[in-house]
């Protein structure tokens, strides 16, 4: 039995040995089929460190200063995403996003205690379908005014 049926953005360096993790950690097995999943998962110390693209408070640094981004907006994403010239750093944790027994939608490297809230833009857009509480759009205004991606 495996936690996902499968893992529909894997492009954030995840080895095989990360995909193992992620689709035995006992917590995340724990749970019923049809669970939201939103966890930070610690890597052992046998597995090599994930990249870790986020700046700000939560991953050890100061304020990331609105002259300091420019705002992009990746891939096919809705809305731009804060994004800084720096280097991804190694992170010894695994954000896991998904539904258990479903889709893992992303797994990424952190340096941050808890999983980073949705982007302003995307808070907004579910909030606006019923999907988001003004308190979840607050909260990603709050977090991503102070942290920024790396390019």
């Amino acid at each position: 039995m495996t936690n996902f049926s499968h893992i529909a953005h894997d492009d954030h360096g995840l080895t095989p040995g990360h995909v193992d993790l992620l689709q035995t950690e006992p917590g995340i097995a724990s749970l019923p089929n049809g669970s939201f999943v939103r966890v930070v998962v610690p890597l052992p110390a046998h597995l090599d460190p994930l990249p870790c693209a986020l700046y700000g408070p939560e991953a050890g640094d100061g304020p990331v200063a609105d002259q300091s981004v420019t705002l992009e907006t990746r891939g096919n994403r809705a809305g731009p995403s804060r994004l800084i010239d720096r280097a991804h750093r190694p992170a010894r944790n695994m954000v896991v996003i998904g539904i258990r027994g479903g889709v893992c939608f992303t797994a990424y490297g952190s340096r941050a205690p808890a999983p980073s809230p949705m982007e302003p833009w995307d808070a907004e857009r579910k909030n606006a379908q019923g999907k988001a509480s003004a308190e979840e759009v607050d909260r990603a205004r709050a977090f991503w005014s102070v942290h920024a991606l790396a390019r």
